[in-house]
């Protein structure tokens, strides 16, 4: 089922395995993966396991819609970035990684990003850079100098 997704794709990176895609859609193909999925050349899956899948905003116990505006792969590691605070099954905000192999999310950080300045810090782009993954995106990072720039 190549049908594609619901809505805006707003970034793609590649395994060996797997295509992964994410954005603004709650659906890829007919499969329910919010804002990010996995295409293994056959069909498309979730992220994530039960119905804790995918990125989304959690408040009080509902969740609203996330999107993934950057991915990067780097070994079984996928990081996504964009607007949540939710991954899958754990709170992160705007970052998280996902483990390829086994279909689990965890956190980057304590929090993710917190920005001072904006109660919805937004990642929009990720590079790997020596041991370092240089995030780039909305925010200000505590109170250093590096505002939309941090280097986790």
């Amino acid at each position: 089922d190549v049908n594609g997704t619901s809505f805006e794709v707003y970034a793609i990176a590649k395994s060996t395995d797997f295509v992964f895609v994410g954005g603004t859609f709650i659906n890829a193909g007919r499969q329910r993966v919010n804002g990010v999925a996995r295409w293994d050349g056959v069909e498309w899956k979730s992220l994530g396991i039960s119905d804790k899948i995918g990125v989304c905003f959690e408040e009080n116990g509902t969740r609203f819609p996330g999107y993934v505006s950057s991915l990067l792969v780097i070994g079984d590691t996928l990081y996504v970035g964009g607007a949540f605070n939710k991954a899958g099954d754990i709170s992160s905000n705007s970052i998280a990684g996902y483990n390829i192999k086994t279909n689990t999310w965890f956190k980057l950080s304590n929090e993710g990003i917190i920005s001072q300045d904006n109660p919805f810090p937004i990642v929009l782009s990720m590079a790997k850079f020596n041991e370092y993954i240089v995030i780039g995106g909305a925010f200000i990072e505590g109170n250093t100098k590096n505002n939309n720039l941090v280097f986790f």
